[in-house]
């Protein structure tokens, strides 16, 4: 490719580069070939990677810049990184930000209201900690009652126990009382008789139900069942969502902003490590929010009118929009379906080793930047994570810890048992509805689950398999049909992959997650390339924990149980044994996910007759 040309673009002018898709084009060269028009340009594998991160608006001699730094210690090194980013403006490779508005029709269209509403229904996930219960319920309906908000208070109770969960409804009933708010209750009792009640309806299957709002299997950790439940009971509304460990202390980004930030592929929060709990509390201070009227800014709004209301302005930050952010601006179908808080607190996650590859500026600098201060994040449970300001985009960043869902349309179902649920749920979400958004508030709420005494691992992503793993591996294998189709039948196609994957002898099962695996392991390891290339071996105290994970990495890879869901191995099962009851899982759920749409009309005439799955206590 030519290194300079003067075309005259306007140099106060912005722009980003279009989104590619990469294939060998031989001589050492590849196509990349534009997403929006499927024009290909050939161009060498260091420019083509380099095209990848600079998809955010930016002025050319940023990007120059930028390139500049890619290629110093390259055979492109000489290049004129200026007359380098003209050229690819005459190829179609950088387009100005006034070009894709007009695609977009985003100047233009007029805005649509027909989506909003307000949320009305509060509901928690809980589990025999009925103490936690307590405080986290009181804390969300002071909220609502500082702000004026009257909502209805829906309880799911995973409680298996009869002590526990006659516990729970005597807290429940106390609070209130005392607050005087009606709450709901669905505990393993109405769960059975709302279960009867689908299956005489709509002769769905008992045993299907069973595994939808249950653990029948006796996996254990049957979180995506209650939240099936959720989704059940509260049909046709705007729901705020809060795990019984969560406190509604809204606390702002220390920096927060107005306006909107389209984060594209990356993450869209920053981060805070804190040695412990009362360092993190104390760094800011919480705000009079309310929550509810936060989550409103975003939740069932659609991305377009986002956008338009902030065109023109300061409060646009475009990010490093994906290929799904720019399709579902260029159909104008983008839809707001969850929204997240951050967290303060709690970080809820077994491993930061994440941090070594996976922060943006400026937490990489804050967390990484001293011996002390990564240490500390690699060791301590306790953060805050919050994006800076309204954030939103099409690639998904679930944690179920607190959030909105617009339950007025079909959401999927969440797979029933074991961990990581939220992750899996966002990943269904986004193969089955095509203008799926996701948007993360400048709030941030406090996990306040208990200390924990042991330290957390610094391991590589592939050193201990989950079944959520298995269960990604699995939808990532499934190519969705072209064109454009209803969530109902998105999720009939995404059903019947993984029953298909279900049947499938263990010896296939095992080639086609290896495969899934590799795919995945081959992307971790572009970044650890990418990070080295940016940032080279510094800071140096974590130059060691980063070549750690890479060969940790590759042992694992290798390992004959890379893809066996350790989590499955209690009660001393075999290798057999837990490929087996891991390849029923997946049949199971693909049954799920193909009769959800039948189970969720159902229960919306079910609502209609007045029969909930929850109870008034």
């Amino acid at each position: 490719m030519p290194c300079a040309l003067d075309n005259g673009l306007p140099s106060d002018g912005k722009y980003r580069a279009v989104n590619i898709q990469r294939f060998p084009a031989g001589d050492g060269l590849e196509l990349a070939v534009r997403e929006q028009d499927h024009v290909a340009v050939v161009v060498r594998p260091e420019i083509a990677a380099a095209l990848q991160s600079r998809q955010s608006f930016a002025p050319l001699e940023t990007h120059a810049a930028a390139f500049q730094r890619v290629f110093r210690g390259t055979a492109l090194e000489a290049i004129d990184p200026t007359g380098f980013c003209r050229e690819l403006c005459r190829v179609g490779l950088l387009e100005p930000e006034a070009a894709f508005v007009e695609r977009c029709r985003l100047a233009t269209a007029p805005q649509s209201t027909s989506t909003t509403g307000s949320i009305r229904t509060f509901g928690w996930i809980t589990c025999e900690r009925p103490d936690a219960l307590r405080r986290s319920v009181t804390s969300y309906i002071e909220n609502a009652r500082a702000h004026a908000r009257a909502v209805e208070a829906v309880v799911v109770d995973g409680s298996l126990n009869r002590g526990a969960y006659l516990r729970n409804q005597e807290v429940l009933r106390s609070a209130g009382r005392a607050m005087n708010v009606q709450v709901r209750y669905l505990g393993p009792v109405e769960r059975a008789a709302y279960g009867a009640a689908l299956a005489a309806r709509a002769d769905i299957p008992g045993e299907l139900l069973d595994f939808a709002l249950g653990d029948p299997q006796g996996c254990g950790c049957a979180i995506g069942a209650n939240r099936n439940a959720l989704l059940l009971d509260t049909l046709g509304d705007l729901v705020l969502s809060a795990d019984d460990d969560t406190i509604c202390r809204p606390t702002p980004h220390p920096s927060s902003r107005n306006g909107l930030s389209l984060y594209g592929r990356r993450d869209p929060t920053d981060l805070w490590s804190f040695g412990d709990r009362s360092s993190a509390l104390a760094f800011t201070p919480p705000a009079e929010v309310d929550i509810a009227a936060a989550h409103e800014m975003a939740l069932g709004l659609s991305l377009s009118s986002l956008v338009r209301d902030r065109l023109g302005s300061n409060q646009l930050h475009w990010g490093q929009l994906s290929a799904d952010d720019v399709r579902v601006l260029e159909a104008g179908s983008g839809h707001v379906m969850l929204s997240f808080t951050g967290v303060i607190g709690d970080s809820g996650m077994a491993t930061h080793s994440g941090l070594l590859w996976g922060l943006h500026e400026p937490s990489r600098s804050r967390v990484l930047g001293d011996i002390v201060a990564y240490r500390t994040a690699l060791e301590s449970r306790e953060v805050l994570r919050v994006a800076p300001t309204l954030s939103a985009g099409a690639s998904a960043h679930c944690m179920g810890t607190a959030f909105g869902f617009d339950n007025r349309l079909l959401l999927p179902a969440f797979m029933p048992v074991r961990r990581n649920e939220d992750s899996v749920f966002g990943a269904v979400l986004s193969a089955c509805r095509d203008e799926a958004v996701f948007a993360h508030l400048p709030l941030a709420l406090l996990h306040d689950a208990p200390p924990r005494a042991a330290g957390l691992r610094v391991e590589s992503p592939f050193a201990r398999r989950q079944l959520s793993d298995v269960l990604m591996f699995s939808i990532l294998s499934h190519r969705r049909s072209p064109g454009r189709h209803p969530c109902s039948k998105r999720l009939h196609q995404l059903g019947s992959h993984l029953r298909e994957v279900g049947a499938l002898p263990l010896s296939e099962l095992e080639k086609l997650l290896r495969v899934q695996l590799a795919a995945q392991a081959s992307l971790f390891f572009a970044t650890l390339d990418w990070v080295q290339r940016l940032y080279g071996a510094q800071p140096a105290h974590c130059a060691a924990d980063i070549t750690a994970c890479a060969q940790g990495a590759r042992e694992a890879l290798q390992h004959p149980d890379a893809i066996v869901p350790f989590e499955l191995t209690a009660g001393h099962r075999n290798r057999g044994e837990v490929l087996t009851i891991t390849r029923d899982l997946i049949r199971r759920f693909g049954e799920l996910l193909c009769a959800w749409p039948h189970i969720v009309s159902t229960a919306c005439e079910l609502r209609q007759a007045g029969i909930r799955l929850s109870r008034p206590l």
